[in-house]
């Protein structure tokens, strides 16, 4: 891997087509869920999960904890082929663009909570590219937010954080800050609980990588900015991919500005259907318009962000880009296509996004079944 004109050796594997990079050394949505179409089949999955309660956790064989940085379309697949080696002690972190392959996870292949690994959702804002196998590039400095999805065991991970009383609705006193102590206590007299030894050993490598600004957030919080971020990827990566332009371009026109618009406007009412439905939660945090919805998803505030993020990625060539030019299958139906699907669930029209995703879809398709079809 490349960082800032430094390259770091890193040893892997292949498996069924993917690459897998390990470095040698070293609470459910508050608005509920959405299911998404899975190529896996019932039976092997419903094998593979049961041989998952009868692995030997002390076997070498079994995974502690798990990095999975594979594209979004690929992860469910990608976790499959190494059910056998995942136990309920484990911990899976996922790494994607977009939203919905927690939801595909925990009811296609871990719809028991009680037996599912322990899940770290992250919103990554970092910049890589992949110059061969096992080969990336660190072409940009961002950071990494993550939070603790909840487990079958209603086990509070935030509870020094939830258990801090304000004096007044008005006090802005700084909230404690989130402790692993929460996700298993360790003193001289009692180890962690070997339930919660991975989280908490993860948790604990992943505020070590300061470097790369990890920060442990309250998991609405994380939920929050993965919703913003999908609606920036709705809006950049179709729009580049369909034009063949750099992210910088997109507003360059009125008419880019317009496409920018009616997504946002269409995100928010996807959003909003799903926050009155799930019974107006807008959490604890965060400002919030009249009716008490988070302003930060209003569609004036989303198109904002995306004009920033367009800004300072100007001369970047979108992910979805990058895979239309070398005919390989896009992460549109975790970005465009989540929204999309929100709207399904909650009879919410998305007719911007529905069009931009068939385009991208028939690029897609037309570039790969002809390859003197794809762009330069």
């Amino acid at each position: 891997m490349e960082s800032n004109g430094v390259e770091l050796s890193v040893s892997g594997f292949q498996h069924q087509g993917y690459d897998f990079i390990s470095q040698g050394s070293a609470h459910a949505s508050p608005w509920g869920t959405t299911r998404h179409q899975s190529p896996i089949k019932q039976t092997a999955r419903d094998a593979s999960i049961n041989r998952n309660s009868d692995v030997d956790p002390k076997d070498p064989e079994i995974i502690e904890s798990l990095f999975v940085c594979v594209k979004a379309q690929s992860t469910l697949e990608t976790i499959c082929g190494l059910l056998p080696r995942l136990t309920p002690k484990s911990t899976i972190v996922l790494l994607q663009n977009g939203m919905g392959v927690y939801d595909e996870l925990i009811t296609q292949v871990f719809p028991d909570p009680l037996r599912r690994p322990h899940i770290v959702s992250a919103a990554i804002t970092h910049g890589a590219w992949i110059r061969s196998s096992l080969h990336v590039v660190h072409a940009g400095v961002g950071k990494i937010d993550f939070g603790i999805m909840s487990d079958g065991h209603e086990r509070d991970f935030e509870a020094t954080r939830n258990g801090h009383a304000r004096i007044s609705v008005g006090d802005l006193s700084p909230l404690p800050s989130l402790s692993v102590d929460d996700i298993a206590p360790k003193t001289q007299e009692v180890d962690i609980d070997d339930r919660y030894r991975s989280l908490r050993d993860t948790v604990e490598v992943l505020l070590r990588m300061q470097p790369l600004q990890v920060s442990w957030i309250p998991i609405h919080d994380i939920l929050m900015s993965m919703r913003r971020k999908v609606v920036v990827n709705a809006v950049i990566n179709p729009i580049t991919a369909l034009l063949n332009c750099e992210n910088g371009l997109i507003f360059s026109h009125p008419e880019g500005s317009d496409l920018c618009r009616a997504v946002c406007q269409e995100a928010e009412a996807v959003f909003r259907a799903q926050w009155e439905a799930d019974g107006g939660d807008a959490g604890t945090h965060g400002r919030a318009d009249a009716a008490g919805f988070p302003s930060s998803l209003g569609a004036e505030q989303l198109e904002t962000f995306c004009k920033e993020v367009a800004v300072t990625t100007a001369q970047n060539t979108s992910s979805m880009l990058m895979d239309v030019r070398l005919g390989r299958q896009t992460e549109v139906q975790y970005m465009t296509g989540y929204l999309i699907g929100l709207g399904h669930k909650y009879r919410v029209r998305t007719p911007t996004n529905l069009s931009l995703f068939n385009m991208v879809k028939l690029k897609t398709a037309l570039q790969q079944s002809s390859p003197s079809q794809r762009s330069p």
